[in-house]
């Protein structure tokens, strides 16, 4: 593999809130990126049934577009 220096990497903090009262168990969460280039990847930090927080990684040197697609399994409310 290729090793990057630490100071080459951006970090990215994000979440994404759920409509109250949605669900009342999250049993999993699976992030996939879709990006224009570059290398990126993502970290989910935590879920519950209202939030999703999760880490977006990628080089520091890259500008790219990157959107994420969140599944989320759980139970309905």
């Amino acid at each position: 593999g290729t090793t990057v220096p630490a100071g080459l990497w951006y970090y990215g903090n994000a979440s994404v809130d759920f409509d109250s009262g949605l669900l009342t168990n999250v049993k999993n969460v699976q992030i996939t990126l879709d990006r224009s280039s570059g290398l990126y990847f993502c970290n989910t930090n935590g879920y519950s049934t209202s939030k999703i927080n999760f880490r977006v990684i990628g080089i520091n040197s890259e500008t790219v577009a990157v959107a994420a697609n969140i599944y989320v399994i759980g139970t309905w409310k």
